[in-house]
Parts: C-alpha cells; sequence; structure tokens
C-alpha cells in the first residue's frame, strides 16, 4: 500500500499536465485532433481511469481576409472523455492505452454546429531509465522516463470542404498516423518535488494532402505531498506552454496558423486506499495563436483512477 501511494502520487502531474493536447483551430478556434492525455505515467501498478477535460476558445474573423468574411467570429467548445489503461509490463516498462470521445459545439452568430464521437485511439510504451523515489533512505531522489507512441487514426474524420480551412480541424479524428516522443524528470525531497517534461509531436499527412503543423509541449511544477490519515494529498502550481508549425494545403503554408499559448496551471490529487481522484486548472498568460485570432479561455479537468 506504501509503494503504491508512493509511486502514484505524481501521476497526475504527468497524466494532467501533458493531457492538454494543442486544443485551438488555427483559423476558427477548433480543436486540432482531439485532446492528448499524454504519453508518460509513474504508475508502478496496474490502473484504469477516467479523464474529462473542457476547452473553449474565441476565434476573431481576419477582417482582411475573403475567407473569414463568411465565417464571422465564433466560440467553440470542446468537452473529451478519455477511457486510459495502464499495464505494468516489468519494473521498468509500462504500456498505455488511450481511447477519447469528444463533444464538440462551434456556434457564430448565424448557426450552431454540433458533433459528438469517438476520437484516434493511442498506445504508448514507457521505459524507466531509473527512478528511486521510493527509498525512503535517501534524501534527494528522482526519476527519468522515456516514452514514445503512435496515435492511429481510428476516430471518425470528415472531408474538408471547398473552402478547406474553415473546417479543417473542426473534426473528431486526425484522418492521419501521428508519432510522439517524451521525457520527464523528477526531483524530490521529502515531501516537496520539482517535476518537468517536454513531448514532440510528429503529425502525418491526410489523404487530402492537408498538413497539421507539428507540435511540441513542454510543463514545468512544483507540487507538495501532504499525508491526511489513510490518504495522501498532492498539490501543485506550475507553468505549461505548447506551441505548433503552420498548417499546409497542398504543400502551402496557411496564414493565421499555429502559434503559441503559455499558462499557468494549479492541481490537486487525493489518494485513498486504490483509487484516486484529481482536478486540475489552467489559465492563460500569454497567447499568440493563429496571429492573435484565436483566444483560449480558461481549461478545467477531472479524473478518477482504480489501481489494480
Amino acid at each position: 500500500m506504501k509503494n503504491l501511494l508512493l509511486k502514484g502520487r505524481l501521476c497526475l502531474i504527468i497524466l494532467l499536465l501533458s493531457s492538454w493536447r494543442l486544443a485551438a483551430c488555427d483559423a476558427c478556434g477548433c480543436s486540432l485532433n482531439g485532446m492528448n492525455g499524454g504519453l508518460l505515467s509513474p504508475y508502478g501498478q496496474h490502473y484504469i481511469g477516467l479523464w474529462w477535460q473542457h476547452q473553449q476558445y474565441r476565434s476573431i474573423a481576419d477582417p482582411n481576409s475573403i475567407l473569414d468574411q463568411a465565417y464571422p467570429n465564433s466560440e467553440e467548445q470542446f468537452q473529451v472523455l478519455n477511457l486510459r489503461l495502464g499495464w505494468q509490463l516489468s519494473r521498468r516498462w509500462q504500456i498505455l492505452l488511450d481511447q477519447p470521445y469528444s463533444f464538440q459545439t462551434r456556434q457564430s452568430e448565424a448557426t450552431i454546429i454540433q458533433q459528438n464521437g469517438w476520437g484516434d485511439s493511442r498506445i504508448s510504451a514507457l521505459y524507466s531509465l531509473f527512478n528511486n523515489l521510493d527509498s525512503a533512505r535517501m534524501g534527494w531522489r528522482h526519476q527519468l522516463r522515456l516514452g514514445s507512441g503512435l496515435e492511429l487514426p481510428t476516430g471518425q474524420d470528415q472531408q474538408l470542404t471547398e473552402n478547406g480551412l474553415a473546417n479543417a480541424n473542426f473534426r473528431l479524428g486526425s484522418g492521419t498516423w501521428d508519432s510522439q516522443a517524451q521525457i520527464a524528470y523528477t526531483l524530490q525531497n521529502r515531501n516537496w518535488g520539482i517535476h518537468t517534461e517536454l513531448m514532440y509531436q510528429w503529425l502525418g499527412s491526410r489523404s487530402d494532402d492537408y498538413q497539421y503543423g507539428n507540435p511540441w509541449q513542454g510543463s514545468i511544477s512544483l507540487y507538495r505531498n501532504n499525508r491526511l490519515g489513510a490518504s495522501q494529498l498532492l498539490t501543485r502550481l506550475g507553468l505549461y506552454t505548447e506551441s505548433a508549425q503552420m498548417d499546409a494545403d497542398q504543400g502551402y503554408y496557411l496564414p493565421h496558423t499555429g502559434g503559441s499559448f503559455l499558462f499557468g496551471q494549479a492541481g490537486a490529487e487525493l489518494y485513498w486506499n486504490r483509487f484516486a481522484l484529481g482536478v486540475q486548472t489552467q489559465i492563460p498568460i500569454v497567447q499568440d495563436w493563429g496571429n492573435g485570432l484565436v483566444q483560449c479561455q480558461t481549461r478545467i479537468a477531472f479524473q478518477a483512477m482504480i489501481f489494480f
């Protein structure tokens, strides 16, 4: 039980800090390819869990764009429910499976578009290069993990309309085979610790020759583990950033695509026996997505897990 809590107490740092897949549509504020749950997990046991995430954006039409004149300012909301399974193959190796189901809404002055359905499935392999976080006899302890994953185009995928860019990202599935790599490092002394990680994704080309820009994500958090009787409460505070290259259509880069966000984030997780509950929020600090035409609002996520 002690080892389970020690190994699990950082779980939502990694899964939630990297759980936000780049979600701003480059021209209209829509989700890129659904939301990513992250590659790395420090669980030492098998687990199954549900994650619920909410993101909201405001898209501003470019007055100098003929295309945007037909698509006025709009509000987009994305809610994703992820089912995730982690299976510990050995002391160093772990396999993660993730299946999202998305609810998407786009509202403008004239229309409301709603859709829901399955997103792209993901499978990831994790390797622990070294880990002594559960060594009670050491003062400073640390962990380094490497991960690699593959995202399959299993989600529902709508073809582009003639104007292409208007609906390029308002999709449940990406229609591409994507790969990703991630590195995460944790340093801890007693109840205090710092966790940092970096992830990069290589996105494939669609059959219609639309190419999403490759994204990367990074985060750093200061956390504290608080013991509450037989339970543990982990609290954290940090920064999260995400960035993406410009999209391309038929080999030509598209204006108002790509960009970057910087968020402040805070969260808490409660562990009791073989159960865990968590919540996290992210507040935008700096926004430069789509040349400033896409504005992100506060994000929030909840999750529940069972270890076995």
